[in-house]
């Protein structure tokens, strides 16, 4: 026993040695990487990055003392890379249902540009009236001034009374992932309510009777309703069909409503935030004039843990390529045009998991392009397009023809169901 336990102390002390030596970083290596970093060469610039990355947390103690003696932008180098040693591949997802609130105060400015400001009040892309083509002509009231006041509103309860005082609708806009609002004559707001970041709003009830000749006639309805969220709610998705809807009549009847069993599929909020939902039920009894207390459960599908890959070099690489991190990730093509360069990346999505089956997994990614300096560049929805190759997801990304520092890519890898309800106080009928 004695010989066992000097021979198993042995080995697990030459195994803590190799480790620490192991965790040491080689100085003359990270001095040459520093030289590197601080050249005028692009090419030496990005693979010191990269190596340094490689090496992770050991080097910090070696940039830090460095940092003092470089130059702005040699300065700027070494904090971008100290910021990103300690990021981590996954990461978890905190979700807060609650809902933007603004504070937004026009006086006297165009319809067009007070649309553009709510929007910018939220973080949320918003317009009013399609994009301009030629020939076609610009939606009328443009350049009509209005005045709009909001202090700590609710996001969607500040658009409907937006729209109500300029006499439009609004719609998702695809190609900006935002709203956009259109001059409308019809009748601004229904019945609707809001519940953290999402508004919905009861639009119509339809009855329908079918009549056969060889068996009893049968009746059905159906209640629509439309749902919005704010385009920035990390919302995934709606489970669809929606069970456990409850209401009465107005002379106090139990309404009854159609219930589905199995797994539902998802309808993805991620690239539209606007769904309806068509909900089934026996019609009301003949007479009534309204239905009450309509509860209707909302069950949303909610990031719970992402995982992240960085790309810190847009030279491209051969399909022979694993790519960067557990996503794979990397660059596949590069092209400059002018003032725009076009980049081709791809990665490996992981099936996400989640405690609850659904009949179609859920996709999400956020796809992230920083400068040089570190400052974040914009990327409108429409210029990113999307396909798959074989086992990997496909991006082309249109971006401004500067340097680009790195880009960085998360992708859903655990989701739960978030369970909230409205409930319609009335809804009347015709």
């Amino acid at each position: 026993m004695r010989h066992c336990s000097v021979a198993a102390l042995s080995t697990l002390l030459v195994f803590a040695l190799a480790t620490v030596a192991a965790a040491q970083p080689d100085i003359s290596e990270l001095e040459g990487l520093l030289k590197d970093l601080t050249s005028s060469d692009f090419a030496a610039r990005e693979r010191a990055t990269g190596r340094i990355l490689t090496i992770g947390e050991p080097s910090r103690k070696f940039l830090e003392a460095s940092r003092n003696g470089l130059d702005l932008e040699g300065r700027l180098r070494i904090d971008a890379i100290l910021s990103r040693l300690a990021t981590t591949d996954e990461t978890s997802q905190s979700f807060v249902f609650e809902p933007t609130r603004i504070d937004v105060d026009f006086n006297e400015v165009p319809i067009a540009e007070a649309t553009r400001r709510l929007g910018q009040a939220a973080g949320i892309p918003m317009r009013y009236g399609q994009v301009q083509r030629k020939g076609v002509a610009a939606p009328p009231g443009r350049q009509v001034p209005i005045s709009f006041r909001a202090k700590g509103m609710p996001f969607f309860q500040a658009v409907d009374q937006f729209c109500a005082l300029t006499g439009c609708t609004f719609n998702s806009d695809y190609s900006t992932g935002g709203l956009v609002l259109n001059p409308s004559t019809g009748s601004q707001v229904g019945p609707v309510r809001y519940e953290g970041p999402s508004r919905v709003a009861a639009m119509s009830l339809s009855v329908n009777r079918t009549t056969r000749f060889v068996a009893p006639a049968t009746t059905y309805a159906t209640l629509q309703v439309r749902i919005n969220v704010e385009p920035q709610a990390r919302l995934l998705g709606l489970l669809s069909p929606v069970r456990g809807v409850t209401a009465k009549d107005g002379k106090g009847n139990v309404v009854n409503f159609t219930t589905t069993d199995g797994p539902r599929h998802m309808q993805s909020l991620a690239n539209n935030s606007q769904v309806f939902q068509g909900i089934s039920m026996d019609p009301p009894v003949a007479g009534a004039k309204k239905l009450v207390e309509v509860r209707i459960p909302l069950e949303f599908v909610v990031p719970t843990r992402m995982v992240s890959a960085d790309l810190t070099s847009l030279e491209p690489t051969g399909p022979e390529d694993a790519g960067t991190g557990s996503l794979r990730l990397r660059v596949d093509a590069r092209q400059e045009s002018g003032e725009q360069q076009t980049v081709t990346i791809s990665f490996v999505t992981p099936a996400p998991e989640g405690k609850e089956p659904l009949r179609t997994l859920p996709q999400y990614e956020e796809i992230e392009v920083y400068d040089r300096r570190e400052q974040r560049v914009d990327i409108p929805r429409r210029n990113i397009s999307r396909r798959r190759v074989q086992d990997r997801d496909t991006r082309v990304l249109k971006l401004p023809n500067i340097p680009i520092g790195r880009i960085r890519v998360r992708a859903l890898s655990s989701y739960e169901i978030l369970r909230k309800a409205v409930v319609f106080p009335s809804l009347e009928l015709p």
